[in-house]
């Protein structure tokens, strides 16, 4: 029951169902980039320069191009399936992870590694990601 214009009633409230919803990490994840112009899984980031043994002194940090699997660097050995609700809540909060990490390391575009364009394709290419919400809704459900 729920108080509607001031009267209490029954209230038919209706629910997504995320029983049937699945979320595969390393399926989502393992293809990155896409158009894969690097080994599949492989992304380009910043990382603190590491010399040894030391060549000088280091005054200000110095960083290199890393080749390496955004997975592994994002996520660690977390390999997970998820189902359900969380399936659906991990696969939204993976996503802004990997987005956090590919703003906050970039690689400056002069040093990136170019995207190969076969002649006649467009030089555009648009990158997405979909997250499928359940369809089915249980419908007559009351209660919170």
């Amino acid at each position: 029951t729920e108080e509607v214009s001031g009267n209490v009633q029954p209230v038919e409230k209706c629910f997504l169902d995320y029983a049937s919803f699945g979320y595969d990490r390393n399926g989502t994840f393992s293809g990155l980039p896409n158009p894969p112009y690097l080994p599949p899984g492989y992304f380009e980031y910043l990382t603190p320069a590491q010399f040894d043994p030391p060549l000088f002194e280091i005054t200000h940090p110095l960083f290199e191009i890393t080749h390496g699997p955004i997975f592994a660097i994002i996520f660690g050995d977390d390999h997970y399936n998820y189902t359900d609700a969380v399936a659906f809540a991990q696969a939204a909060d993976d996503t802004r992870a990997v987005i956090n990490y590919m703003h906050s390391w970039p690689v400056p575009a002069d040093f990136a590694t170019k995207i190969p364009c076969d002649e006649g394709e467009s030089t555009l290419t648009q990158f997405s990601l979909s997250l499928e919400v359940p369809s089915s809704i249980e419908s007559g459900a009351t209660g919170n």
